[in-house]
């Protein structure tokens, strides 16, 4: 064997260790170790998303919202991965993590609890506006279409929702989005599929009749930054993201 041979199959199984060492961390991403910090966990989240469905049944937006309505109201969903800057932005999340010692302490740093999938009749016909950024990816599939529709009844007639989810798609061309430096396309594509508590995956087609199934009309697929409330994208997800925008008639 020559010294190019030699060198190519060092490089073939320098390949092979490395793609081996990203699946177990993938995998271990995926499928945390089942211990008690994961039952932990699993106890806070779910005590976290009924705690906010209680307190949303309490009536604690109803004097929130009050005495935000003077000015026009464009509601952030799920704004602990993204909280807006815009001062007509009403920035909303879940009671969960460190979120839950703040409001104990009266210092959340969001306007609103919200739990999408559960409708807050306080919150009816309130938005001139909705930005739901990579929120629909967590919700169970069987609760995706009460989630918009519930954003359908929170907009004023004529309000529009803005939509982003990650962009499977992109994960099928060249140069696929390599944001967790993972090397294999397949393996990109199950991170971003399985992990960060991610639940199911969606593509324009889908999205769109979900959208019109929940009450939406004019619904556009379109970039970063472009069409209806795109000065609400967080720029962090721009390389990763699909945005659709409907309007409410």
């Amino acid at each position: 064997m020559n010294n190019l041979e030699m060198q190519n199959v060092d490089s073939k199984k320098s390949q092979t260790k490395g793609l081996l060492e990203e699946f177990n961390e993938i995998s271990d991403k995926i499928y945390p170790d089942p211990g008690l910090l994961s039952i932990v966990s699993s106890l806070r989240t779910w005590l976290g998303l009924n705690a906010t469905i209680l307190i949303q049944r309490l009536g604690y937006n109803k004097k929130k919202i009050s005495a935000l309505q003077d000015k026009p109201i464009v509601l952030n969903i799920g704004c602990q991965g993204s909280k807006s800057e815009d001062s007509n932005c009403v920035d909303t999340d879940l009671l969960i993590g460190n979120s839950i010692l703040k409001f104990a302490l009266g210092k959340l740093d969001y306007d609103l609890l919200l739990n999408v999938t559960y409708y807050d009749k306080n919150l009816s016909n309130v938005a001139e506006g909705i930005v739901i950024s990579h929120v629909l990816e967590h919700i169970p599939s069987t609760l995706v279409i009460t989630a918009l529709k519930n954003c359908y009844a929170y907009l004023k007639t004529g309000g529009c929702i803005r939509v982003s989810v990650p962009n499977l798609a992109l994960y099928h061309q060249p140069n696929f989005p390599e944001s967790e430096k993972v090397h294999n396309r397949i393996l990109a594509e199950n991170l971003l599929i399985y992990a960060w508590g991610h639940k199911f995956m969606y593509d324009a087609e889908l999205l769109t009749v979900l959208m019109k199934e929940a009450g939406f009309s004019n619904i556009k697929e379109v970039t970063y930054g472009k069409g209806l409330l795109g000065d609400q994208d967080p720029a962090k997800h721009s390389h990763e993201s699909m945005y659709l925008t409907g309007i409410k008639v």
